[in-house]
């Protein structure tokens, strides 16, 4: 079954270190952004992602993105997967995303998560 979001989240800074990037840091208005969207994707049968222009000005940082999963494997292999999608990729290894957080929510026999990666305003 996937873990919980702390899991999630370990998992996706051990391939950003693995990958020689600094780890994300755990951000609070990430960790509700994610919350809300997880919560309005259960139920829905194809996972799409929404425009994050409001996490822009919620969370005030330059760039945000996110990385959806539902289903009932281990935070590794849900990492794997997203490693494997080039899109899901390139969020986890973009060193310019900084801060960000995942939450979860139970979706029938799986969970759904989504990541809220965020780039600071203040990033170079």
């Amino acid at each position: 079954m996937l873990s919980d979001a702390t899991q999630l989240e370990q998992a996706v800074n051990v391939a950003r270190r693995d990958a020689g990037i600094a780890e994300l840091q755990h951000d609070g208005c990430a960790e509700r952004v994610a919350a809300d969207r997880a919560e309005t994707l259960v139920g829905v049968d194809e996972l799409i992602h929404d425009d994050l222009d409001d996490v822009l000005s919620e969370c005030g940082v330059a760039r945000a993105g996110e990385n959806l999963a539902r289903s009932d494997h281990p935070a590794p292999e849900v990492v794997d997967a997203w490693l494997a999608s080039p899109g899901h990729a390139s969020n986890i290894l973009d060193a310019g995303f900084d801060r960000g957080a995942v939450a979860c929510v139970p979706d029938g026999d799986e969970l759904l998560c989504s990541q809220i990666f965020l780039e600071s305003s203040d990033s170079p």
